[in-house]
């Protein structure tokens, strides 16, 4: 008689498991980041970077996305650093405040010649909770669609001698 019971647990445990599986298959999935606009309060030069400050309503460790508007929809290096004295990091929202560092000799390369004192620029500046944390290319596609939907719009200063060489 054990032996009979023991036998017909077994096909209940396997349906039990197939149950479980499928139903955790089914299970929308949805993006791990979050885009959070930015509102910049002073944009200044320090020895060739560019410095702004800023605040966002992105919680605390929130990254700071730097980017230009011609970078387009796709993907797109994040020029934004925390500090331009050691080993670059990732700028970080905290208490709703941010400061990004953004080395113009990293934009002179990309931005036609138009890197001159006096000049008009323009920066898409965004916090995005859940990023990864790494510099570089952003290529993630449900990320970059994100940033696409939420309309972020370039913010335009003057630059001056202190920012640019």
């Amino acid at each position: 008689m054990t032996k009979f019971y023991k036998l017909l647990w077994l096909p209940i445990l396997a349906v039990l498991l197939v149950g479980c599986s499928q139903q955790k298959n089914n299970k929308k999935v949805s993006s791990s980041h979050h885009v959070y606009p930015v509102k910049v309060t002073q944009v200044h030069g320090h020895r060739g970077d560019i410095i702004i400050n800023g605040t966002s309503t992105a919680p605390n460790d929130s990254q700071i996305v730097v980017k230009q508007p011609a970078d387009g929809d796709g993907e797109f290096m994040n020029h934004g650093y925390s500090s331009h004295i050691g080993k670059a990091k990732a700028a970080k929202v905290k208490n709703n405040k941010f400061e990004v560092i953004v080395p113009s000799a990293e934009l002179s390369s990309i931005s036609n010649g138009n890197l001159k004192a006096g000049n008009n620029f323009s920066l898409d500046l965004m916090a995005i909770k859940g990023k990864n944390n790494r510099l570089g290319v952003v290529t993630d596609k449900k990320l970059l669609q994100e940033i696409k939907e939420a309309k972020i719009k370039p913010y335009k200063f003057k630059l001056t001698h202190k920012m640019v060489f």
